[in-house]
């Protein structure tokens, strides 16, 4: 603001030290943002008016330079974004190349992120993954993790990660990029990166990673038992993996769901097609919930793990009731909203 040009009041909060905290978690937004993604915002904020922070992981816009594409964004996120922060990753979306013909760029980080989003820089990093990859220990129970799936510089990436939860002493940590470790539509897979982050995933045992891209929802863990799950028992689980899609534009599932990932120990638990989603992730000391709703507020999946004293944790579906699969086949006709 300046004097005479004041905007209205805005409230915000800053981060407990201790005690409960939820937060939300939405994957691509990219078509229809207007149209189609500000229901989604709507319906996470009225489902956790307390939630603390937003977490968007990429592709929150379709063309990367298009400024009103990014108005759009803020438009339909409105005093949202202006109260509750913003976690973003960068997503295939959010790069491209500048230029024409012979003089035509690589692809590039967009001109209008760094202006629009004030995030952490750490010295460890090269100075071109500023901003695109950071951390932020919002209090002594959450440590989030952000990576940028576009950049080349794969292994500085992966050795400042591999670093930085070596020394995390926080009780849940939480990793978030753009491309999935198990991808869950057609014919999609990111092998070299799998190599990479996994070892470091698994060695830490970090709790939930939360992925876009694939335009689809897949939920799974690595230690997990579909059996005892099936029937509400606890079980054991080391890494758990999200994919998910907030907006309007739909893929198919691979057909054989995660079975090509066997050999890695993952199991699927739940996935969807052509569904809009939003996620609220509550931490409230050792114990973790987490809870998947489509646009119009039903509970689609559902968690709970609880971490004991030397770090192993417990998985249980729990007792309530969750929504059969959605697939396109028993939902809506699908009709992509159109790209601005």
């Amino acid at each position: 603001g300046a004097e005479g040009a004041w905007s209205e009041w805005i409230q915000t909060r800053t981060a407990p030290d201790a005690g409960p905290v939820k937060f939300a978690y939405f994957g691509d937004a990219q078509n229809g943002i207007l149209s189609h993604w500000s229901r989604i915002v709507r319906a996470a904020l009225n489902k956790a008016p307390d939630a603390r922070f937003f977490l968007h992981a990429g592709d929150l816009v379709n063309r990367a330079a298009r400024d009103y594409e990014w108005a759009e964004w803020f438009k339909a996120g409105s005093f949202v974004h202006s109260s509750i922060p913003a976690v973003p990753v960068v997503g295939n979306h959010e790069v491209q190349a500048y230029g024409v013909q012979d003089r035509r760029s690589e692809r590039v980080l967009s001109h209008l992120w760094r202006p629009q989003f004030n995030l952490p820089k750490d010295a460890a990093l090269p100075a071109n993954l500023h901003e695109t990859v950071y951390d932020i220990r919002y209090n002594q129970d959450i440590h989030l993790f952000v990576l940028n799936s576009l950049s080349q510089e794969s292994e500085a990436q992966a050795n400042w990660l591999d670093s930085k939860l070596a020394t995390s002493d926080a009780r849940w940590k939480f990793v978030t990029f753009h491309y999935p470790i198990f991808s869950s539509a057609g014919e999609r897979d990111s092998i070299n990166r799998r190599d990479l982050l996994l070892p470091i995933l698994h060695r830490h045992s970090v709790d939930l990673v939360l992925q876009g891209h694939d335009h689809t929802y897949a939920r799974g863990a690595i230690g997990q038992s579909p059996e005892r799950l099936a029937l509400g028992e606890d079980t054991q689980v080391d890494v758990m993996f999200v994919n998910s899609v907030s907006g309007a534009k739909m893929y198919e599932l691979k057909p054989n769901g995660w079975d090509s990932y066997a050999d890695h120990g993952v199991i699927l638990q739940k996935s969807a097609e052509n569904t809009q989603f939003y996620q609220i992730i509550t931490v409230d000391g050792a114990r973790l919930t987490y809870e998947a709703y489509t646009a119009d507020d039903q509970l689609y999946d559902y968690f709970e793990m609880v971490k004991g004293s030397t770090g192993s944790k417990s998985l249980s579906a729990g007792a309530r009731q969750t929504l059969d699969a959605r697939r396109f086949s028993n939902t809506a006709d699908y009709a992509n909203a159109p790209p601005l």
